[in-house]
């Protein structure tokens, strides 16, 4: 019986230690894991601390490039209603001259009709009276 009890009490001393050692590298690994998602949480914190200062970068990046092609477009815009405005003013100032020289190449063009013996009102369809014919022009012309 002594020899069983020893051989049980031996059994039991090696299960506990058994389990002891169990227990040990559990808690290691538990240990390690820990260390790991610890780990892995900080690299991902950081990866998200790096995004969020990638997309404020990115941001005023956009920001910027928007208020340049503000600045670029609207004095564009502005010079170019300058241009126009320019040009219409020169216009006006030159358009009493060339209506004075489109009165004069009216008035020579209508002298000349009238020495080759035709109504400048006949050539346009604009007279009243319907157009001579075919026969009397040549008449007129000889």
């Amino acid at each position: 019986m002594r020899r069983q009890c020893q051989a049980l009490r031996e059994e039991v001393e090696a299960r506990g230690r058994q389990r002891e050692e169990e227990d040990g590298g559990l808690r290691q690994q538990l240990e390690t894991r820990r260390a790991e998602a610890a780990a892995a949480q900080g690299v991902a914190k950081q990866a998200l601390r790096e995004q969020d200062q990638t997309r404020a970068q990115l941001q005023t990046r956009v920001s910027d490039v928007e208020a340049k092609c503000e600045e670029i477009l609207h004095p564009e815009a502005r010079c170019l209603q300058g241009s126009l405005d320019q040009i219409l003013a020169t216009l006006r100032a030159l358009e009493p001259r060339w209506d004075g020289v489109g009165l004069t190449l009216h008035a020579r063009h209508r002298e000349q009709l009238w020495q080759l013996g035709l109504n400048p009102l006949d050539l346009c369809g604009c007279s009243k009276q319907p157009p001579a014919s075919g026969a009397s022009k040549k008449a007129a012309l000889m």
